[in-house]
């Protein structure tokens, strides 16, 4: 009979594979690059499954799927520019021996950075408006249903 931690770690890894994860960093403080122009920067990760190691299962980690499914995000915002900043795989078949030896989770990660459209710098800049108008008011907010503590 496997042990409860085997079979939560391959139930978690049966709902992870496959999936992939976009975000995408838009507030550079006004920063711009070498080139005068403002950047965003996105991540994209996709988690897999692995047979015996080396085996591609669910979940494509390989870096031309990973090029593929991010400029395919960035191509949505109608974004052209882009720059590959870094990549990363990772693969732990030494987790949980000899269990993830026949079922090895897998991640692989690429981050772009790109030029973003007017529409998206003008959005960023709402956003980024909004958020320190919210953070003024949580500041400035009304206090007097604190109680001080007595001096000692």
């Amino acid at each position: 009979m496997p042990s409860p931690l085997a079979v939560v770690s391959l139930a978690a890894l049966a709902l992870a594979s496959g999936c992939t994860f976009h975000n995408t960093a838009r507030q550079w403080n006004g920063r711009l690059d070498r080139d005068g122009q403002p950047v965003f920067l996105q991540t994209t990760t996709t988690f897999g499954v692995q047979l015996l190691v080396m085996l591609p299962f669910a979940g494509d980690t390989r870096a031309e799927a990973l090029v593929d499914a991010a400029t395919a995000e960035i191509a949505r915002h109608d974004n052209q520019r882009v720059r590959v900043v870094e990549t990363e795989s990772a693969n732990w078949w030494y987790a949980l021996p000899p269990l993830t030896w026949l079922v090895t989770p897998v991640m692989g990660s690429i981050t772009f950075e790109f030029t973003p459209s007017a529409e998206e710098l003008r959005l960023a800049a709402e956003l980024e408006r909004y958020q320190e108008q919210k953070r003024l008011e949580r500041i400035e907010q009304d206090r007097s249903h604190v109680i001080p503590e007595p001096r000692r």
